[in-house]
């Protein structure tokens, strides 16, 4: 499943880029992560190689996802590898400067398991998935924007 999502943030790409990866932000805007922690390893998140193991609820799903970084360009892209019983994939976050603000894009593309299980869970994402990708972003603009 791909889904893509764009934002404008009223603030720079730099700031935008190490409020959304901050470990400790993460609960405060991303839908659906309940809570997190930074995997220790020779790199910590949000660096190359970095890991955090996200705990999340989708709908009535409770999963964990481990999410280790492949691209960190501060102030300009971010992607990682997404793993986790419930789904794999990516995501790839990439910013640019829009005047005075960042335009912010978000790319989220899952895999499920085959089976009754993952049509489940695929379904679960299609009804609720959406909503909390673009629910996120407006929750991240806020928090943001606020600060």
């Amino acid at each position: 499943m791909y889904l893509s999502h764009e934002i404008a943030i009223d603030r720079s790409p730099e700031e935008v880029f190490y409020f959304t990866h901050s470990a400790e932000n993460l609960t405060i805007w991303y839908t659906g992560v309940k809570s997190v922690e930074v995997l220790p390893g020779d790199s910590l998140w949000p660096e190359k190689g970095g890991q955090l193991k996200a705990h999340f609820r989708l709908g009535a799903y409770p999963f964990d996802l481990i999410c280790t970084v492949t691209t960190y360009k501060p102030g300009k892209e971010m992607s990682f590898t997404v793993e986790g019983q419930m789904m794999g994939g990516s995501q790839q976050w990439l910013y640019s400067r829009q005047g005075d603000s960042t335009l912010l894009k978000a790319i989220w593309d899952y895999r499920f398991p085959l089976g009754k299980v993952g049509e489940g869970i695929y379904m679960a994402f299609e009804k609720d998935g959406a909503f909390q990708t673009q629910t996120a972003l407006v929750n991240l603009k806020q928090a943001i924007e606020s600060t």
